[in-house]
């Protein structure tokens, strides 16, 4: 039997059955009953976005070790990029206190160039 006439054969009988009938008013029942937000409540949080992606990624990952071993290697070669970007930074409050004066004062030096040409 083909896919094509299974998956039409298996259409007519659900539409020729009861089941629909119940389903159909089992729908107009909650339309009416929680009307728009019944609409609205199709959209995840952004937590349960992250959870879900991570979810998935970590499944596949699981199934297929070359996107593990990529995903692994990838991680190692951007932790030394970031790492370079933030080191040299100083561990006292007085770097980072001195850094942010070197900010301010490049920014409005900048400021008065512009203002001034």
């Amino acid at each position: 039997m083909d896919t094509a006439v299974a998956i039409r054969t298996l259409e007519a009988t659900y539409k020729s059955s009861a089941d629909v009938a119940a389903v159909e008013t089992l729908i107009l029942k909650l339309t009416e009953k929680e009307g728009p937000s019944l609409k609205s409540k199709g959209k995840a949080s952004i937590a349960t976005q992250i959870a879900v992606l991570t979810w998935r990624s970590l499944l596949i990952m699981s199934r297929e070790w070359k996107y593990y071993w990529l995903w692994l290697i990838l991680c190692m070669l951007l932790t030394p990029c970031a790492g370079t970007v933030f080191s040299g930074l100083g561990h006292s409050l007085s770097s980072i206190v001195g850094r942010r004066k070197e900010d301010q004062s490049a920014n409005t030096s900048g400021a008065e160039k512009v203002q001034v040409s």
